[in-house]
């Protein structure tokens, strides 16, 4: 049984068939004006006559001058009334040709059938109907009128001439022809409606299959992540009485037991961390608190935090870029740099350098942070944003996505590259306003 469309779903599907019909029909046309050219000129080579010339010359040349323009054009926007003219034009050129090969006798005549079916299945039915009531069916019986009379001798090439005379001779056969010919774009027609309700049916079954679908990975996502945020929750407390107890104990041991409890308070702050990314990660986004920010200010705020680790490491620390004000919510942008420094800074080597750059570009601000490590692995490059896939022995791979959910917020991008020379560039790309919906929840905050 169909399903019934919605206006949404069906005007997204007529502009799909918008958009890739006029794609095809531009790219077919050209190729099929260099075959149908050739085949002109070597009919009228064969057999010359001024009006197969002339048909031929405004059929072959109508079809080529639109299909030049139109591929030239190709990147446009397509309209409906693009399609309309593409169409009409289209079969007014072949009307010409069929004219100059033969008329009904015309091996292209078929092109003339094929283009009414798929007109019906992927056009409008107002283009459909235009076509057959304005070029298809009238120009049949054109055909007709000008072999049954004989007013342009020589239409019909002597190579297929059994069938039909164009010698002016009374005889019902053309305007049979016509009328099959008549019946049969019809039946074409209606066979391409056909086809276009089952294809829409068909779409929109799927589209209702896929948000189905959508709606239950929704919620098990929801009540997974309302799950897993309360377990996480439920563990902070009993991990933060065992690092307070470990403190304790550590105080009235020494020596090997007291570096074992040392060990034991590590791993339990480091439980700790991925615990406080885990909830980060798993709650909504709260609405950005926008203002004014000098995006130079904030990298050096997080590279001054990061001076002592670094130091330790033996990695050197800069900073390039003049004061970009930028509005943004500094609070998670800090977070996001503070992430991809220390990211950096765990895989750059003695000796060398983790650099953030600030620039300002036409229409958007770019925050780079440039290392001299090993690089980006081959084997999680494509990855990379996936909770879960890190690199770090004790890393837990839920950074990165929480840094881009954060850009994107903003409306930009974040994104990993391999440096010229050796090393990663994590480019943060945000643009020069916020949208709208960011902007009014910053403002509602």
């Amino acid at each position: 049984m169909p399903v019934p469309a919605s206006p949404h779903r069906r005007a997204s599907f007529e502009v799909l068939l918008l958009d890739r019909v006029l794609t095809t029909l531009i790219r077919v046309r050209v190729v099929g004006m260099f075959l149908i050219g050739g085949l002109a000129v070597a009919l009228s080579v064969v057999e010359p006559t001024p009006a197969r010339i002339a048909s031929f010359a405004i059929g072959v040349g109508l079809v080529g001058t639109l299909s030049v323009i139109e591929y030239a054009r190709i990147d446009r926007p397509n309209t409906p009334v693009r399609l309309v003219v593409n169409v009409v034009l289209t079969a007014f050129g072949q009307a010409f040709v069929v004219l100059g090969s033969g008329g009904l006798a015309s091996p292209f005549i078929a092109a003339q059938v094929l283009l009414a079916v798929m007109t019906a299945i992927f056009a409008p039915p107002r283009v459909s109907r235009t076509v057959l009531g304005t070029v298809l069916i009238p120009a049949v019986w054109v055909y007709a009128y000008v072999q049954a009379t004989g007013i342009v001798p020589g239409l019909v090439p002597r190579a297929y001439a059994g069938l039909f005379t164009d010698s002016g001779q009374p005889g019902s056969g053309p305007w049979l022809c016509a009328a099959l010919y008549t019946f049969v774009f019809l039946g074409g027609s209606a066979l391409g409606r056909f086809l276009r309700r089952t294809i829409h049916d068909l779409v929109e079954q799927q589209a209702e299959d896929r948000e189905r679908a959508l709606e239950m990975h929704v919620e098990q996502s929801r009540t997974l992540s309302a799950l897993s945020s309360e377990i996480a929750h439920e563990l902070k407390n009993p991990l933060a009485s065992v690092k307070g107890l470990g403190a304790l104990v550590q105080k009235d041991v020494s020596g090997q037991v007291a570096e074992r409890v040392g060990v034991m308070r590590r791993e339990v702050d480091r439980m700790q961390g991925v615990l406080d990314e885990f909830l980060a990660y798993s709650r909504p986004l709260v609405p950005l608190e926008a203002k004014e920010t000098d995006l130079v200010d904030l990298a050096r705020e997080v590279i001054e935090m990061h001076e002592g680790v670094a130091e330790e490491r033996g990695v050197r620390l800069a900073l390039e870029g003049e004061p970009v004000l930028q509005r943004c919510d500094p609070r998670k942008l800090r977070a996001v740099i503070v992430n991809l420094v220390q990211n950096a800074l765990d895989a750059s080597r003695a000796g060398g350098e983790v650099r953030v750059e600030v620039t300002r570009e036409a229409d958007t601000t770019e925050v780079r942070v440039l290392d001299r490590g090993a690089g980006i692995d081959p084997g999680v490059a494509g990855k990379l944003f996936t909770v879960g896939a890190t690199t770090k022995p004790k890393g837990n791979g839920i950074g990165l996505p929480l840094s881009r959910g954060l850009v994107r917020q903003h409306g930009g991008e974040l994104v990993l590259e391999k440096r010229e020379g050796g090393g990663a560039v994590a480019r943060v790309t945000l643009p020069r306003t916020l949208p709208e919906t960011a902007d009014a929840q910053g403002a509602a905050a």
